[in-house]
């Protein structure tokens, strides 16, 4: 397996809740535990919520720290960068020109749950996939027309939704999810368990012309399990 320059992109510091640090940790660790080089990004556009002030504000006073301490917490230190999208597009943790080089030339970047739209922030990204954490929402309003952003900006998708895309599943799978062979089950694991509630679930790749297999072997290095 390659070694790859992967980049988790998502709300962490934005919502600083403990469930939130442990879906976004889990990827970027379970990635870094699998050989791979990781950072986290946090790019979004949107006000991040204080817990000290209780209410979203626009400034990265709580934010930043936070995310600085979780990431180290997690083995991260180093390896985080928080750009204030929503206001001077200023970047914390690593320079701008590094952050934004590390973007355009990552193998991957997945952003989690659609953390950021990065057209609408002119970010140049490698390949890009969206994560979805929340099988059916996004599957449902692609099959309705809406939300077309995702499949414009997204070169793969992956999902929680392990059974999206088989027979007996009602749910419509998104057009550049590839049901079939090329798409099977995929389990992240480490060299040693996560702490506790760290375990990284299964989750199914999506793609089209064999993106799904690239997704799942070649980006992620993920244990391909047979459905």
């Amino acid at each position: 397996m390659r070694k790859q320059r992967l980049i988790v992109v998502g709300t962490l510091a934005n919502n600083p809740y403990a469930g939130m640090a442990w879906m976004h940790m889990q990827i970027a660790v379970g990635l870094r535990r699998l050989g791979h080089e990781v950072y986290y990004f946090e790019t979004t556009s949107q006000w991040p919520y204080d817990p000290l002030r209780q209410m979203h504000v626009n400034d990265s006073d709580y934010a930043a720290p936070y995310l600085a301490r979780v990431a180290e917490a997690f083995g991260m230190k180093g390896r985080w960068a928080y750009r204030r999208s929503y206001s001077d597009k200023g970047w914390l943790g690593m320079s701008r020109a590094e952050a934004e080089t590390l973007l355009a030339e990552a193998d991957a970047v997945l952003n989690v749950a659609g953390a950021t739209k990065f057209a609408e922030e002119g970010l140049k990204v490698g390949r890009l996939i969206y994560f979805g954490t929340d099988p059916v929402g996004d599957e449902i309003a692609v099959a309705q027309g809406e939300r077309k952003w995702l499949l414009e900006e997204h070169d793969d998708f992956v999902t929680y939704g392990e059974k999206i895309g088989d027979p007996d599943c009602p749910i419509p799978p998104s057009p550049a999810f590839a049901p079939g062979p090329a798409s099977r089950s995929s389990s992240i694991s480490g060299k040693r368990p996560l702490p506790p509630a760290g375990r990284i679930p299964r989750w199914r790749t999506g793609g089209s012309g064999g993106k799904s297999n690239f997704a799942a072997r070649s980006i992620i290095g993920a244990k391909i399990a047979n459905s």
